[in-house]
């Protein structure tokens, strides 16, 4: 239930780059609330819900309350990675810690907004010094707010791993005697505020006066280690070894000498939403003082020229949000600024050690007691075995970018005319107040969380009284059985739906389902030993006719008598006969792998690409470069990975269900296209191969091999002539060839 909640559309920008207190930001999670409601009510109620958002619906009686009721189900929910054990033993220990561990983090929470609440004229006097240090500490900063930056500064391409190599370099024009280099991080204003963005792991800082940097220096070597993210502070590297210690420089530092290029190598990059890159607002390069990088060439591995990136922007005066200064502060003010820093750690440590002595004994001791167990736990977790990942609805996530686990659920609020800027009363979860039976109020306690939610509409679902659920099922079934449900728009029950072709069958169907355990198998047996899925799909009846040629011979022959109900009824609404159906596309697929011996029946485990991909700004999905033979072209259906955008044309050609849309009823067409990819598909024809590498091993002559190739593929001997026509095919064309006529036969492809 948890993955098929969230297998509808993702929209990345919505979700990671816009935070939830924006318009658009908003709107999508209320879209994807309704993905979720839609889904979820036209599966298992037949029930157009989702046409009440803007306003009542026009035509079932759904109120825009009940809609919005709806959406507050899943409030508390999003589309995330989530680990999952497979193991249920470890699964129980996990989830008792996991809860735990967040019950004891909450208490701390109120313990910290506790200590904010302590009060004392000294505690008072300090913090008022401690910020009147900070704020002479910030002129020195640099950074100026009289102009906005034109640019967010310089961006590598993105990379799908974070060990790769990228380089951006500045030439200054000329060699210039540099005292220290300066890295400004980005912090862009088209992405969610974010200090250090994309400020690489590790990298090293080269300085040349040859363009091969074979006379290279090492100003900084940071490649051993991760180097923390300086967040919004520059990061400097002094070229004199005293300043660079007192600077705060990490790693080797050259004495001051002439420089033409500037480098910046990364080789462990920065994680932004599933992918990496490299970023820097600015490079400075000072020289007496003064910044000689401004507006100097700049050259890099790679780069992204759009918006509010570009390589002159790493040289263009400015950080991502303002204006720098190009002078690098004096011996006099580095000496001032590094007398208010030892200032305001004293002062930082003797609030630190008055706030100790208020503290009374108790929060000292829960909060070592809470300190102690929380360490337990995490050791705890540790030692588990590692969780799988897996793709589902998820409350508690990795946050990414402006993506957010909610802190408890969501307010959700009757929109007027579906509008975000025109919220309405708050709504609580409730079931339609319109479908008889069960009670749609779902009266939750006041502390519940956001799975008793979920809970709670799903035993509204599943309540004995609840008949539309039932009826849903069983009309699925059916037109499973019969290629058309007796409710032919199986999503909609409604107004605007089809009428029941035999509405007491339904009904009578949807109890018999309840009160036999409600069991699928037992519906399974009941609809295909019935009389009405056993008749035969002929449309004619043949009979003999007996007629006097002109010489008075009397003379019986064979003719076909169209039946009358096919004049009453020719689209066979009413069943009187069977529906000749044909396999679905990923039947075909399926059963040729079976035929041939190759299917793969390996259960669960992730999806398999069964296309090249080419990962770039517009990802490639070029299904004639994949590989057919290979163990992913083996794999059933259901594991194929679906490409919403790009759809496999093999699988499209034979009608596969649009992966981008929810589709209640598939088309079935007869096309020569059909014909054609089951001709001739690189597939169809390694299937070909591998069925008569089969045969092969089960007779030596060549009809054994026939009997054999009917028996697998359909499931009886070939009749005497079948044999030998095919039989004389196989011996002047080849048996990969005769497979071939096999599974292009229409009693391969077609349920008789």
């Amino acid at each position: 239930a948890l993955g098929f909640i969230a297998a509808g559309p993702w929209d990345f920008v919505g979700h990671v780059e816009l935070p939830i207190t924006k318009t658009d930001g908003l709107i999508a999670r209320y879209n994807d609330r309704d993905d979720m409601v839609m889904t979820t009510f036209s599966t298992f109620q037949s029930l157009t819900v989702h046409c009440a958002r803007c306003h009542d619906h026009k035509f079932d009686p759904i109120s825009t309350k009940d809609y919005y009721s709806l959406q507050s189900v899943f409030a508390g929910v999003d589309r995330a990675n989530r680990p999952y054990d497979s193991d249920p033993s470890t699964h129980r220990q996990r989830r008792a810690l996991t809860q735990e561990k967040k019950s004891l983090q909450a208490r701390q929470q109120e313990l910290e907004v506790a200590l904010t609440k302590i009060k004392n004229p000294e505690l008072t006097a300090l913090d008022q010094k401690i910020a009147s240090t900070q704020q002479a500490l910030d002129p020195d900063e640099q950074i100026s707010s009289e102009k906005r930056s034109p640019g967010n500064g310089y961006h590598s391409n993105i990379e799908p791993k974070p060990d790769s190599t990228k380089w951006v370099q500045v030439d200054l024009g000329r060699s210039v005697a540099l005292d220290e280099v300066r890295l400004i991080p980005a912090r862009p204003t088209d992405f969610p505020d974010t200090p250090g963005f994309g400020f690489p792991l590790r990298f090293k800082v080269e300085l040349a006066t040859n363009t091969d940097f074979t006379d290279a220096i090492i100003l900084t070597d940071q490649t051993e280690k991760d180097f923390r993210n300086p967040g919004d502070a520059p990061a400097v590297f002094s070229l004199s070894p005293a300043e660079g210690e007192r600077a705060g420089v990490r790693g080797p530092s050259a004495s001051r000498r002439e420089a033409r290029y500037v480098r910046i190598t990364a080789t462990r990059l920065w994680e932004r939403t599933r992918d990496y890159v490299f970023a820097l607002a600015e490079l400075q390069a000072f020289s007496a003082g003064t910044n000689v990088a401004r507006a100097a060439t700049v050259t890099a591995l790679d780069s992204i020229e759009a918006g509010r990136w570009s390589k002159r922007n790493l040289v263009d005066g400015h950080g991502s949000r303002a204006k720098l200064n190009d002078f690098a502060p004096s011996t006099e003010q580095r000496a001032h600024r590094r007398e208010l820093e030892a200032e305001l750690a004293r002062l930082s440590t003797e609030r630190q050690r008055l706030f100790d002595s208020l503290l009374p004994a108790e929060h000292k001791t829960e909060s070592a007691r809470l300190e102690s167990r929380l360490g337990e736990i995490t050791k705890a977790l540790a030692a588990l075995p590692p969780p799988q990942q897996v793709y589902a609805a998820a409350s508690d996530f990795k946050p990414e970018g402006s993506f957010l686990p909610p802190q408890g659920m969501r307010a959700v609020h009757l929109l007027a005319r579906g509008d975000v800027k025109q919220p309405r009363e708050l709504v609580s979860p409730a079931g339609l107040s319109c479908v008889p039976g069960p009670d749609s109020s779902f009266n939750l306690a006041t502390n519940h969380t956001e799975g008793d939610r979920r809970a709670a509409l799903a035993r509204w679902l599943t309540d004995p009284r609840n008949l539309q659920t039932r009826r849903s099922i069983v009309n699925r079934v059916w037109q499973y059985h019969f290629g058309r449900g007796l409710v032919d728009t199986p999503n909609d029950f409604g107004h605007m739906g089809s009428a029941p072709t035999h509405p007491e069958l339904l009904d009578w169907l949807a109890f018999w389902f309840q009160e036999n355990g409600e069991s699928l198998k037992k519906l399974h047996r009941l609809i295909v030993t019935s009389h009405a899925y056993r008749q035969s799909s002929l449309i004619y009846d043949f009979r003999f006719s007996i007629y006097e040629t002109n010489s008075g011979t009397r003379v019986n022959r064979k003719s076909n008598i169209v039946n009358p109900a096919e004049l009453a009824d020719a689209d066979n609404r009413l069943l009187w006969r069977q529906n000749r159906t044909r396999l679905d596309a990923e039947c075909i697929h399926d059963a040729m792998l079976a035929a041939s011996g190759k299917l793969d029946l390996t259960m669960g485990g992730p999806s398999d690409r069964q296309f090249h991909f080419k990962d770039d700004h517009s990802p490639v999905y070029d299904y004639t470069r994949f590989d057919v033979d290979s163990p992913a072209g083996r794999r059933r259906s259901i594991y194929r990975l679906l490409v919403r955008s790009v759809p496999d044309p093999f699988m499209d050609c034979l009608d596969a269900a649009d992966p981008s849309q929810l589709v209640a009823r598939r088309n079935t067409t007869l096309t020569a296209l059909q014909a054609l990819a089951t001709l001739n598909n690189p597939f169809v024809l390694k299937q070909c191969e591998h069925f008569a590498q089969r045969l092969q091993k089960l007779a030596p002559d060549v009809p054994g091999q026939i009997d054999h190739a009917y028996r697998l593929a359909l499931s009886r001997p070939p009749k005497v002539e079948e044999k030998e026509r095919l039989a004389a095919y196989a011996s002047k064309h080849g048996l990969a060839n005769a497979c071939r006529v096999i599974f292009n036969s229409t009693e391969f492809m077609f349920v008789d």
